[in-house]
């Protein structure tokens, strides 16, 4: 049985280490500001959407610009998980609205420079490496590694806390043996009114409390 398990551990840049942790992150939020606004008009004007794949294309070609040639400093696994978000971020909304019973998930929204977290994530290569954590394009960073992490790490998302302070969490899948049932004769049970406790062999109990057995309370 595969579970997924996540680790968290405190990370301690360099003063050169935060500056690119803050790139990345305005990064991020620069393609899904870009991506949302390209979704937004190519709706307008032609009714129909833009893909995952399509806006991955449109992404290479923003890369080469030169007003936006900052983007190639980044990783390129932090941008394209901007657009993925925003995908998901859309397929959410979109189901939410076909299910009257369910949560309305609100439409995307433009990030704010000022009220939007820093934050990035990066699906490979990003390690842990004695008491440090190695990332692409931005090299050792010291971390309290507090607990050995298990299984496959899958991917690592660096964000700063309200506090100042930032973190990494590993997304890991980690296979667990199978463990037969202990119990031959499973019983559910249940807590209700007429009966404090009713099991699912139709077997009851009332409440008992101080060495005293009180009926239950029917109103």
């Amino acid at each position: 049985m595969e579970v997924t398990r996540c680790y968290r551990y405190r990370l301690y840049p360099t003063a050169m280490q935060e500056a690119l942790f803050v790139q990345f992150a305005g990064c991020r939020r620069f393609v899904w500001n870009w991506a949302l606004a390209r979704k937004t008009e190519i709706h307008k004007a032609t009714g129909k959407g833009i893909g995952f794949s399509a806006l991955c294309a449109e992404l290479v070609i923003l890369k080469k610009q030169a007003e936006t040639a900052f983007l190639k400093e980044c990783h390129s696994q932090v941008l394209q998980q901007a657009l993925m978000d925003l995908d998901k971020a859309f397929g959410a909304f979109f189901d939410k609205r076909a299910s009257n019973t369910a949560r309305r998930v609100g439409f995307p929204r433009f990030k704010n420079r000022k009220r939007c977290p820093l934050a990035f994530r990066i699906t490979q290569n990003v390690t842990i490496e004695g008491q440090g954590v190695s990332i692409p394009k931005i090299g050792r960073v010291k971390a309290v590694i507090h607990r050995q992490a298990e299984g496959v790490l899958k991917s690592a998302t660096i964000k700063q806390e309200a506090g100042g302070a930032w973190y990494v969490v590993f997304v890991s899948h980690v296979e667990l043996p199978d463990v037969p049932p202990t119990c031959n004769n499973p019983v559910g049970i249940d807590m209700g009114l007429e009966s404090f406790v009713t099991l699912s062999t139709g077997e009851t109990t009332e409440m008992i409390f101080a060495n005293r057995i009180y009926p239950p309370c029917i109103c």
